[in-house]
């Protein structure tokens, strides 16, 4: 094999790192911390009202 497949086979793992492993971890981090940022502001201003 020659450095460029070798290189190209490095890239396809390191995407599907990218897309297996990174991207939902950091989707289940964004929807977390908006879930416990609604959390937080209803235990300070108390829960919604109905206009």
């Amino acid at each position: 094999m020659n450095d460029s497949s070798v290189s190209r086979r490095q890239e396809y793992k390191a995407l599907a790192l990218v897309i297996v492993v990174f991207f939902p971890l950091l989707t289940i981090m964004l929807i977390s911390s908006y879930g416990f940022l609604v959390w937080f502001s209803q235990l300070l201003l108390g829960p919604p009202g109905h206009g």
